[in-house]
C-alpha cells in the first residue's frame, strides 16, 4: 500500500505531516519523491500554495495514474476564509470536473482555517495568565483554550490565518517555545500530537484535524 500527499504550504504541512503520519500508520515508511514508492510507503508533495496547488494535484493525479502503484491520494490544503464545506464542496467540484479520471482513492483533507488553527488545539500551551499584552488582548476576544479554534475568526482587517499564526506563536512564546512555518519541531512532535487527539476525542474540537485521523485510520496495507 502507498499513499501520495499533496500538501498546502512548501514547507510546514511537509514537516508536520512526515511526522504525523507515522503517529498513526508506522508501519509506512517515508520515501522523498514519488518514483521511490515501492511498498507501504508515502511521499509528501507540496502545492506550493494557493493558487499553484490546483496545477500539482493535475500533475499528481496523471503521476497516480501513470505510475499505477498508489493506493490513496491525500490532498491536504487549507480552507482559508470558507467554511470547511465550502472549501470541500469547491475542491470537489474542481478534481471532478478540471482533473482527469484517477485511477485511486481520493482523500480531501480541508484544514479549516489552516494547520494552525489545528496547532492552537493543545490546551498545554494555553497559559492561565498570559504576560505578554497582546496575548492577552487576543485571548480576552476569543479563548481558544475552552472554544473550538476553528471557529476563530480574526480580531481584524488580517485574513483568520495571519490572526491564527500570530495568536499561535504568542502561545507557544509563553511557554518558551519557538515556531514559524519552517521551525515545526515544536508542534510536530508525539507528545503535542497526542493533546491534539486528546483535544478533539474529549471535546470535539477541531474536527477537521479529527477527519485527517480518521482517515488515515482507515488506509490498510
Amino acid at each position: 500500500m502507498n499513499i501520495l500527499f499533496v500538501v498546502e504550504g512548501k514547507r510546514t504541512e511537509k514537516r508536520i505531516y512526515k511526522k504525523w503520519i507515522k503517529y498513526v500508520q508506522a508501519n509506512l515508511e517515508y520515501v522523498p519523491t514519488i518514483t521511490d514508492l515501492t511498498e507501504n510507503n508515502f511521499t509528501i508533495i507540496s502545492g506550493g500554495g494557493y493558487p499553484g496547488y490546483y496545477k500539482v494535484i493535475k500533475n499528481s493525479i496523471r503521476d497516480v495514474n501513470r505510475l499505477n502503484n498508489i493506493d490513496y491520494l491525500f490532498i491536504c490544503i487549507d480552507s482559508e476564509e470558507l467554511s470547511f464545506s465550502e472549501k470541500f464542496r469547491e475542491m470537489e467540484e474542481f478534481i471532478e470536473k478540471e482533473c482527469p479520471p484517477v485511477n485511486s482513492d481520493v482523500v480531501l483533507i480541508i484544514q479549516n482555517h489552516c494547520i494552525e488553527t489545528w496547532l492552537m488545539g493543545n490546551k498545554k500551551i494555553n497559559l492561565s495568565v498570559a504576560q505578554n499584552q497582546k496575548l492577552r488582548k487576543y485571548r480576552d476576544f476569543y479563548n481558544v483554550n475552552t472554544l473550538d479554534p476553528e471557529d476563530l475568526l480574526s480580531i481584524d482587517n488580517r485574513t483568520i490565518a495571519q490572526f491564527t499564526l500570530d495568536y499561535l506563536v504568542l502561545m507557544l512564546r509563553e511557554k518558551g517555545l519557538a515556531y514559524s512555518k519552517s521551525n515545526v519541531s515544536a508542534v510536530s512532535n508525539k507528545s503535542y500530537f497526542n493533546q491534539l487527539v486528546k483535544r478533539f476525542k474529549g471535546h470535539n474540537h477541531i474536527k477537521s484535524f479529527g477527519y485527517l485521523l480518521q482517515e488515515l485510520k482507515k488506509v490498510s496495507s
